[in-house]
Order: C-alpha cells, then sequence, then structure tokens
C-alpha cells in the first residue's frame, strides 16, 4: 500500500509539473495574441496617418479583421486551456491530498 501510494504521489507530482508548464505556455499565447492586436491596431493607425495606407481602404480593412478574428481565437483558447490545465491541477491535489506547500518544496527539492 504505502510503496503504490508513493508511487502515484510520484506519478501527480510529474502531471502537475507538466500541467504547470502547459499553464505557463498558455499564458505566454494568450499575452502574445493581446499583444500583436494591440500593435496590430497601432501600426494601421500609425500608416493611415502618414498617408500610405487611405482611411478606409476594404482590402486593409478586411485583413484586420481576419487577423483580429484568428489573434481572438488564439487567445481565447488558451485562456480556456490555462484554465482546464488549473482546474486538473486542482483535481490532483484533492485525489492524492497534496497541497500547494508540499509542490513548493517537491520543485525547490527538485532544483537542488
Amino acid at each position: 500500500m504505502g510503496r503504490s501510494m508513493s508511487q502515484r504521489k510520484a506519478k501527480a507530482y510529474e502531471d502537475i509539473e507538466r500541467l504547470k508548464a502547459n499553464r505557463r505556455k498558455d499564458l505566454i499565447k494568450c499575452a502574445a495574441a493581446l499583444a500583436a492586436i494591440v500593435v496590430l491596431v497601432t501600426v494601421k493607425l500609425g500608416l493611415e496617418t502618414s498617408g500610405i495606407l487611405e482611411v478606409g481602404n476594404m482590402a486593409v480593412g478586411a485583413a484586420m479583421m481576419m487577423a483580429g478574428i484568428g489573434l481572438a481565437i488564439l487567445g481565447g483558447t488558451s485562456s480556456v486551456d490555462f484554465t482546464r490545465s488549473g482546474n486538473e491541477i486542482r483535481g490532483i491535489q484533492a485525489s492524492v491530498g497534496i497541497t500547494k506547500q508540499d509542490i513548493k518544496d517537491y520543485e525547490q527539492a527538485k532544483r537542488g
């Protein structure tokens, strides 16, 4: 019983570590999508202000809309995955009986 429980906890720690890495990636993807939207809008406005693009250009508007939709989808799915990973971590903690402090101690011991 003790051996299987320690193997179960070891697997839980590995799963939590993997899920935390996924959460970091998802957070970065979401932030990058939001930043890209801001940059895209700023560049478009700058090009229109400087006269390089004409205001109200239909092709540029369509391209902006497509890029905005794509970036919104990327940011939205990343935020959903971020939340899902957090819920899985909490589920693993509850099922195995691991606290947040146990996870911190494990990560600290693993670093050295």
